[in-house]
This record gives structure tokens, C-alpha cells and sequence, in this order.
């Protein structure tokens, strides 16, 4: 049998005006005869977000004090106030790889790069391949804070002007989980997340007290999206993409934060490492044909880099073919 539904006790009716009312008419009865007897504001009176004043300037007024950006609007706002020229720039993992296509990319373009890596033999012929050019190259390990911190007081001794950064170094081992041990484990955390975050951090701790505009762009991976046979490489680049959304907000907006999500890039030491199932599922997936080469990642980051995504923080870009649509 169906229950019978009990109707919710009436509220008590009140005559107003020859009118039976609720209580609620009488509320906002009382409230509209306050507001027409309140003497009118002056222009001077009134708050900020309803007053005359230019719009970005009365939108900010509508933020809670955290999201405003320190000081005034600038004279500039919506008309490229937030364009950043990205002149001197940092590329971890430059010897080999997207890092050194990237170097490559970003001489070509006038820029000055230094770039750092552990493979000295790798940065000895990309120092050759570009001698006479603005680069500079560092024997570092970006899995040692101790290493990160020294990189970083002489670059930013040498390199004042200093104003943008690529993390681009990984790692990447291509097997399951059960076959790590635990140094294996923490080395693979420190090269893709710790080095970021203390490297991500210098650049700010640079850049945020004088208020200088900066780009950083992180390189993730479609593993850290939709997962990686190699669990720990599939969790380090889901936190990568972590980290990229949050710094975004910590260091706006001075400096804008961005993740690339590479699919398979052939002639990589991390394509060569891939299971020979995992490589045939990828180029499976794959909606584009043609193979994804360093260069065309590089490209993405030289955008990120630039005035063209003077809008974007905080984005993912995909370089992946259209490989596991998402």
C-alpha cells in the first residue's frame, strides 16, 4: 500500500492590506520600506564594485583578499598587462631528448638557455653542436637538493634577468611496481617531483618579491593521466600535473605555470626503455599518423614560453597524437 504523505503544517497567515499573507511577504515588505526611506549614497559613498570606476578595477574589489593581486590594477589590464618576454631560460635534462631539442629551439629563437643534466658527455657535444651561442651547461642532478641549490646560486648569480624554466629532466625505468626497491623508489620521486618543486621554488623566491613576470613549464606524460604499466612513472607524472595546477595558483600572477602531456616521442631513452607491448598499445591509440618527435614537443614548450599563451596558467597541453582520447 502506498504511504500517505503528511502535508507540512501551514504557516500562519497574516492580513496585510486586505490580504491574507505569509510571514516571508511581511519580511520582505519590512525590508523594501527600509530601503526607500535609506537617504541615497553619494558616488563618494558607495562601494567600490558599484561605483564609476573602470571594470577590472570594481571586479577586483569583488575578491576575497587572496585572489587579488598585490597592488593597484595595472594601467594595462586586459589590453596585455600579464605579457611576460621570456628572455633567459633554464631547461633541466638538456643533453638528450625534448631537453635538448628544446635548447636548439630556444637559441634559434634568441634566447639565452642554460641548461643542466647529469650526462656530461651529452652536454660537452650539445656545448659543441651550438658553440658561440648564449648557452651555458651544468653537470647537475636534479634528484639531490644539494644539487639543485648550488645549480641555482650560480645561475642566478650569473643570470640575474633570469625569467623562465623548463622542467624537463625524468625518469623513467618501464617496470611494475613489485621489482622496485626502496631506493629505486625514492630516486624515481626525486628526479620527476622533488627537483620541480626546489627548482620551481628558487625560480619564485627570484622573481615574486620584486614582482617580475616568469613562465615555468613542466613536462608530464599521458601516463600520468591515464596510468602506465610502470606504476611509479605513472604516479610521479600525475603528481607532476599536480604540481603544475597548484603552483599556478601560488606564484599568479606574476608567473604563469604549465604542463605538457607528451604521448610516445621516438629517439628518447624512455621510448627505448617501453615494453614492446606497451609501444604497439600506444601507437594503437594513436589518432594522428606520424611518429611524435622531440622537436614537436619542444615546439609546445617554446609556446608555453612565449607572449602567444599570455593567457594560460595552469593549462595542460597535450603533444600526444590524440592518443587516449580524454
Amino acid at each position: 500500500m502506498r504511504a500517505r504523505r503528511h502535508p507540512l503544517p501551514a504557516r500562519r497567515p497574516e492580513l496585510v492590506g486586505g490580504r491574507t499573507a505569509r510571514v516571508d511577504d511581511l519580511e520582505r515588505l519590512a525590508h523594501r520600506r527600509d530601503r526607500e526611506q535609506r537617504p541615497a549614497r553619494t558616488a563618494a559613498e558607495l562601494p567600490l564594485h558599484l561605483s564609476n570606476a573602470p571594470r577590472p578595477t570594481r571586479v577586483r574589489a569583488l575578491l576575497p583578499p587572496l585572489l587579488r593581486a598585490p597592488g593597484p590594477v595595472p594601467a594595462t589590464a586586459g589590453r596585455g598587462g600579464n605579457t611576460v618576454s621570456v628572455n633567459t631560460v633554464i631547461v633541466t635534462g638538456g643533453a638528450s631528448g625534448v631537453g635538448r631539442a628544446l635548447v636548439g629551439r630556444l637559441l634559434d629563437a634568441g634566447k639565452t638557455v642554460i641548461t643542466c643534466d647529469i650526462d656530461e658527455p651529452g652536454l660537452k657535444s650539445l656545448a659543441i653542436e651550438h658553440e658561440g651561442r648564449p648557452l651555458e651547461t651544468h653537470v647537475t642532478d636534479v634528484a639531490s637538493h644539494e644539487d639543485c641549490d648550488a645549480f641555482m646560486d650560480r645561475v642566478l648569480a650569473a643570470h640575474p634577468n633570469v625569467n623562465g624554466l623548463v622542467n624537463n629532466a625524468g625518469l623513467y625505468l618501464g617496470q611494475p611496481v613489485w621489482e622496485y626497491d626502496d631506493a629505486t623508489i625514492e630516486r624515481v620521486i626525486a628526479v620527476n617531483i622533488k627537483g620541480p618543486v626546489w627548482l620551481s621554488r628558487r625560480l619564485a623566491d627570484h622573481l615574486l618579491p620584486a614582482k617580475r613576470r616568469g613562465a615555468i613549464v613542466n613536462l608530464a606524460s599521458v601516463a600520468g593521466e591515464v596510468g602506465s604499466s610502470d606504476a611509479l612513472y605513472g604516479t610521479v607524472k600525475a603528481g607532476v600535473i599536480g604540481l603544475t595546477k597548484s603552483n599556478a595558483m601560488n606564484f599568479a600572477p606574476y608567473i604563469r605555470v604549465n604542463v605538457v602531456s607528451p604521448g610516445l616521442i621516438v629517439n628518447t631513452a624512455i621510448a627505448d626503455r617501453i615494453p614492446d607491448y606497451r609501444y604497439a598499445e600506444y601507437k594503437r591509440q594513436e589518432q594522428l599518423d606520424g611518429d611524435i618527435l622531440p622537436e614537436y614537443v619542444a615546439d609546445v614548450c617554446a609556446y608555453l614560453l612565449s607572449d602567444e599563451s599570455r593567457t594560460l596558467t595552469g593549462a595542460l597541453l597535450r603533444a600526444d597524437n590524440g592518443s587516449y582520447p580524454r
